[in-house]
This record gives C-alpha cells, structure tokens and sequence, in this order.
C-alpha cells in the first residue's frame, strides 16, 4: 500500500467525466471531490459501505447521480468492490431534493 496525501477540493471542473479509484474509508475526501465535481459522469471503484469512502459520500452519490451500470471486480477476502457508473440525474424530487436512484442504499 502506499501514503495518500489527501488536498482540499475546492472546485472540479470538468465537462464530462471523473474516475475516483478506491478513496481512502472514513474521511472526508471522496465526499469533497464528489461535492464539488460539475461533470455529468461519475465512475467509482470501491466497496460501498465497506472499506472505501465513507456513508456521507455514498449518500451524496446516491441523491444526486443514478446509477447506470455496475461491473463486478475480482474481490480478496470478504471485499465487494465494484466499479459503478453513474450519470447525473436529471430528475430530482420536488418534495425531497433528491435524485432518482436505482441504487438500494440502506443507512
């Protein structure tokens, strides 16, 4: 394994896509970059509620992108990573804020 040297996003411009490759579990940087990405595609490679990321950035993933495609990867242990691409949604709910998902995510 190697040192990740986490910086501040402070705003990711970009006008179609990002990658965010196995983000380090329980700090804040996957939910910043996420937070502040204006693409419309997102891919991520990861375990949800597992050992990449953290629940604020999988809750912010899942109200503001829907899901499209999931492709299972080769797993060590007890891991479910996958590599998941979504799209920004173009729909969101009037009463709750929120974006269509079919993503089944359980707090």
């Amino acid at each position: 394994f190697f040192q990740v040297n986490v910086c501040k996003a402070k705003r990711i411009v970009s006008s179609y896509g990002m990658l965010l490759c196995y983000p380090p579990p329980d700090i804040q940087m996957a939910f910043d970059y996420l937070k502040n990405f204006q693409g419309e595609i997102f891919i991520y490679v990861g375990e949800f509620q597992g050992t990449t990321a953290n629940l604020k950035f999988e809750k912010l993933l899942c109200e503001t992108f829907t899901l499209q495609k999931t492709v299972p990867l080769p797993q060590f242990g007890d891991t479910a990573y996958s590599l998941t691409i979504w799209q920004r949604a173009a729909e969101v709910h009037v009463a709750t804020g929120k974006a269509t998902s079919y993503y089944s995510f359980n707090i």
